[in-house]
């Protein structure tokens, strides 16, 4: 649209940009905007354009909606420079009519330098490079002698068996780089985040020692060439010159390495040609020595054994003849390390235009290009020169003489009139071969020097990025800072291995860790195709998962065919570097296929379980314990894990009154699990908001699991400040009891002196690490929050905490969080979570930080008890203080487990404490049985009965009482204590006078006389069984004891919790048991 045309005008269109006419000089041309606007319609006519459908789009169309559209800003990683932040769920579905529309922005991030390099094709970036190093040292110097030695057969064998091993990785390496955008890091990177960082890590530190050798290779190769061709004599002409050119050599390249110069496409271009150049030249020299006749030692210079194309020469050479010390594998890894230089071209994917198509079309071509190379020219000097020649003699033949060259420290032979020529003895036969011997030397030289500065830079840069990824301890120094730093490690590596001064000797070295990095990418692919997981969709399909496995096994094979001795320690040092890492946990999270695993052996097992059918003699107690946040209420979640540890399932419950933020409620899991895992407490945590206590802990005990493997007993601790509680929250507490029987499950009340929640004397566990100096994961909270204040007070406790927004939660959920339900969660503490405690506040929270999109594992060194647990201001607890809230920590000294065995509900209330007493803690302790007799005339009989039982369920036990008094009427102080305990909640049974109601508990809940007489057997039964504990266990460790059973509508709250206040106060640890009426012991085999 112009200017000129109708709806063009400045007026109605100001966001118009247009292109101008080509003739213009400047590029675009924006119409002016009258601001002066004379009256509120022209605005409106501004803003009101819907009737023409052309001009909506003048304005994009993300300004009309807070959906994103699909791009693929979206999808980077959230640390890159093009990375946006889509619209958040609560942006999308949160009344916000009052806020502006979200906007995408950058993370404001530097731009890496390498990024604005020119990205290359297939041919420049990846086949270049890989053919540079594909005709390298091994090429040039190693590829006659390998020919000389097995002969034309095996020698075709050892080159296709090296290439064909490369061909499977080079297939494996395409599709891991085809599944998703490349990075940089070549073969650590690949395997890392494919396997994780078990194998990765340990296989990426081999490969940056397997470069630093590498290096070393190219420089003797090079140094060798000098000495032997151009006659150096600096000490004796051999070995030590190549040691002391070598390491003069490799100073100079990482004088270079360390200035930051890298080879460029142009150089790499040059050294390319070159090569191209030299193996032509080659390949002419093979014509011009058929074409001029062999050199007789009689009428001219020595015979070198190039005698020009003979079918008798190809018979010759046609087996194997291997000098003394030299087999078949021997060989193989002398020739092996020519095609490693395949998997170059992928370590710098960053350089590549499109990575995902560059890498597979560049490293499989190359791969090809060179294999056909080493053929072809093997064969052609295979055929035009023997095997070995003594010019001495002026002898050929095809047996030879063993090369001086083959030992470690061996002197190599620089006169001409004593060198042994031919295939096997020579090896710079292909500089004979060579129509125009200084392009010989120059390939040679440019590609070693080309080959060893690349490695030498390969080596740190893989090692500066395992350093960076902080997996080993004690490497983060060469990960920050200067550059120079990792090459101190890789150079020295280097330095050491050129003192070998013998290229046969290093080769088989170098072939066992780079063998055992593509058995890993292999296999990498092969565990990923197997366990397909949703990510793995690599775009390069010739990939065959069971050729990857057969290509891991092969590599894993020929590692130790040719040294087994070096493959050996290789594996084991993979292993041990495994074991250091599954043992650190490090703080990665990298999508590998290693948690695919992990889910799908998890679901196919909970998916297993539903099959098996339950038995009485597999019965697990999957407890649901209520404890908020497991910091909160330490030893409640320690007694638990007695019981689970090891052997069942345990999940933390949480409930919240009001609805908690999704930032909040990740946060929660955080430090669940945080803590959970310093503790080393193995239970799950879960958590449900916008509940009342008994609605929130049915829906917990429902939900939670899955399969059979969910909860069946439900745990809570018992709730002291019930005498204090409002109607409502003892209400609920009860009801939580009568919804655990009604669900059929079995439930467990636990009291013991001092209650659990001590939120508000410990400092928050990740505040205490912290100063401990134990690294821990990325904080969701800050650390000045204390985890209490986020614990689920269930009233399970007498000491509940209630816990409150912060004024200073972050800004997005401040702005999306604001309402639900017609409530308000106010973010300034006037709204709190629920608690089911007295309703008390604390409005210390402070800022939420984002939480990481996965939760780190955690990383805990060992600490002592003492440094877990720390008072609010950083001191150390009383030593008394400490001892109670570890009291389930420690280990038991012969004392006792009472077991009141009052009533058969299946078994529960005896199997537990068994349970607790096989634990390394309370082993020491003995139990003993107490159980109520029938009749007090078959006391003898009804002994020797529960004895049988006892002995047919494999239950050791102290001792065996049976209460025959269980009938007597309670002692006058006993009824005192009772009448005192429940007098605040009695009522007359006359009406109310006028003067208005008592003051106290009374308002909200009482006990009636009438329901006091109903139940006074009952009330007088527990009586007396306070006093038999108080005459038998009041000296006992641990007393578990059958829960007596609330009748529905007829025992009431206060009547209930008072006979449990009867049974527990002034106990030791009380442990109220209730089955399910459903056996959990059995007899039978």
């Amino acid at each position: 649209m112009t200017d000129k045309e109708p709806g063009g005008d400045a007026d109605t269109a100001p966001d118009n940009v247009e292109l101008m006419e080509p003739k213009k000089m400047t590029r675009f041309k924006v119409n002016k905007v009258d601001l002066s606007l004379s009256s509120p319609e022209e605005l409106n006519k501004l803003c009101d354009i819907p009737e023409d459908p052309t001009t909506n789009y003048a304005k994009s169309f993300r300004h009309f909606t807070r959906e994103a559209l699909p791009r693929l800003d979206n999808y980077r990683n959230i640390m890159s420079i093009q990375a946006v932040y889509r619209p958040t769920l609560d942006d999308l579905h949160e009344d916000n009519s009052a806020a502006p529309p979200c906007k995408s922005t950058s993370v404001p991030i530097d731009e890496d330098p390498e990024t604005k390099q020119e990205q290359l094709g297939w041919f420049r970036g990846v086949y270049i490079k890989n053919l540079i190093h594909l005709w390298g040292i091994i090429f040039y110097l190693r590829l006659t002698w390998t020919l000389g030695q097995a002969g034309i057969l095996e020698g075709l064998l050892i080159i296709l068996t090296s290439s064909g091993l490369a061909f499977v990785t080079a297939l494996s390496v395409s599709a891991i780089s085809s599944n998703g955008l490349a990075q940089g890091g070549g073969a650590y990177v690949m395997i890392s985040r494919s396997l994780g960082p078990e194998f990765g890590a340990s296989i990426g530190l081999i490969f940056s020692f397997a470069n630093s050798m590498l290096t070393s290779l190219c420089i003797i190769g090079v140094s060798e060439l000098v000495v032997t061709s151009f006659s150096l004599h600096l000490v004796d002409g051999g070995v030590q010159d190549i040691r002391i050119l070598g390491v003069c050599v490799i100073f100079v390249l990482l004088c270079v390495a360390l200035t930051g110069v890298t080879m460029g496409y142009r150089i790499r271009l040059a050294v390319f040609v070159i090569l191209f150049l030299s193996i032509l030249n080659i390949l002419v020299g093979t014509i011009l020595s058929t074409l001029s006749p062999p050199t007789s030692p009689n009428t001219g210079p020595p015979d070198r054994g190039l005698h020009g194309f003979s079918l008798q020469l190809l018979e010759d050479n046609l087996f194997s003849s291997y000098s003394p010390g030299n087999d078949f594998f021997t060989v193989l890894g002398v020739y092996f390390p020519a095609i490693i230089g395949f998997l170059n071209g992928a370590n710098c994917s960053k350089e590549l235009k499109d990575p995902c198509c560059d890498i597979p079309k560049g490293t499989l071509r190359a791969l090809l290009t060179g294999t056909l190379s080493y053929i072809v020219v093997g064969l052609t000097s295979a055929a035009v020169m023997v095997r070995s020649v003594n010019p001495a003699s002026s002898t050929a033949s095809s047996e030879g003489l063993t090369p001086p060259t083959t030992g470690l420290n061996a002197t190599l032979v620089t006169d001409s009139s004593t060198v042994v020529y031919g295939l096997r003895n020579y090896f710079e036969s292909l500089e004979l071969i060579s129509a125009f011997s200084p392009l010989f030397y120059l390939a040679v030289l440019t590609s070693g020097v080309l080959c060893a500065l690349s490695s030498l830079q390969e080596a740190p840069r893989v090692f500066r990025l395992l350093a960076k990824d902080g997996l080993y301890p004690y490497m983060g120094w060469f990960g920050a800072g200067s550059t120079w730093r990792p090459y101190t490690v890789t150079t020295g590596i280097a330095v050491v291995f050129i003192l070998v001064g013998n290229l046969n000797a290093l080769a088989p070295l170098i072939a066992t860790p780079f063998l055992a990095a593509y058995a890993l990418v292999n296999f990498s692919v092969f565990h990923a195709s197997l366990i397909k997981p949703i990510g793995w969709r690599p775009t390069f399909k010739l990939y065959n998962m069971w050729l990857s496995l057969s290509g891991a096994i092969l590599c894993t094979v020929v590692m130790f065919l040719i040294c087994w001795i070096t493959a050996l320690l290789t594996l084991i040092l993979i292993l041990a570097l495994y074991l250091i890492i599954v043992y650190r946990k490090p703080d990665v999270n990298w999508g590998s296929t290693a948690q695919a695993q992990t889910y799908r052996s998890a679901l196919e097992a909970v998916q297993g379980l539903n099959h098996v059918e339950e038995h009485v003699k597999n019965y697990q107690p999957q407890i649901l314990v209520l404890t908020g946040l497991p910091s909160a209420r330490p030893a409640l979640i320690d007694f638990a894990s007695l019981i689970s540890k090891n052997i069942s399932l345990l999940i933390c419950g949480h409930i919240t009154k009001v609805k908690v933020p999704d930032t909040l409620r990740k946060s929660l899991y955080d430090k669940a699990r945080h803590y959970l895992s310093v503790h080393k407490i193995k239970a799950f945590y879960n958590h449900v908001d916008e509940d009342e206590f008994d609605v929130g802990a049915k829906a917990l005990l429902q939900c939670s699991g899955m399969g059979k493997l969910k909860p069946n007993l439900l745990m809570m601790g018992y709730k002291t400040s019930w005498t204090q509680a409002t109607r409502q929250e003892l209400q609920m507490y009860f009801n939580v009891i009568h919804m655990v029987l009604d669900n059929y499950k079995s439930m467990c009340i636990l009291r013991v002196r001092g209650g659990f929640d001590y939120s508000s004397v410990l400092a928050d566990t990740d505040v205490v690490l912290a100063k401990s100096g134990v690294t821990t994961p990325s904080e969701s909270l800050s650390r000045n929050v204390s985890a209490s204040q986020f614990s689920h007070a269930s009233s399970s406790s007498d000491s509940v905490t209630s816990v409150h927004t912060s004024p200073h939660l972050n800004h997005e959920t401040n702005k999306h969080h604001q309402h639900h339900d017609g409530k308000h969660l106010h973010l300034h503490g006037s709204e709190h979570l629920h608690n089911g405690g007295d309703g008390k506040t604390n409005n210390n929270l402070s800022k939420v930080h984002p939480v990481p999109a996965f939760p780190a594992p955690i990383i805990v060194a060992k600490k002592s008890k003492q440094d877990l647990y720390k008072a609010k201001d950083g001191s150390e607890l009383p030593k008394e203080l400490f001892n109670t809230i570890t009291q389930f920590q420690r280990k038991q000294y012969k004392g006792t487990i009472d077991v009141w065995w009052l009533y058969d509900d299946g078994g529960l209330t005896l199997l537990l404490p068994y349970i607790i007493s096989t634990r390394h803690q309370w082993s020491s302790c003995k139990l003993r049985v107490f159980a109520l007799a029938n009749k007090k005339e078959e006391l003898e009989f009804e002994q020797r009965n529960i004895a049988s039982l006892l002995a047919k369920f494999r239950i050791d036990y102290a001792d065996l009482i049976l209460i025959t008094t269980i009938t007597r009427r309670p002692h006058e102080e006993t009824v005192e204590f009772y009448n005192n305990l429940v007098q605040p909640f009695l009522i007359s049974s006359e009406p109310p006078e006028e003067t208005g109601p008592a003051p106290g508990p009374g308002d909200a809940f009482t006990i009636s006389q009438s329901e006091l007489a109903v139940l006074r057997d009952k009330t007088n039964r527990q009586l007396r069984l306070r006093e038999l504990l108080l005459e038998n266990s009041l000296d006992s460790d641990l007393i578990v004891m059958t829960l007596p059973m609330p009748r529905k509508n007829i025992v009431s709250a206060p009547i209930y919790m008072s006979w449990l206040e009867a049974l527990t106060r002034d106990m030791p640890n009380f442990l109220l048991v209730r089955g399910n009426q459903t056996s959990v012991l059995t007899f039978y085999s």
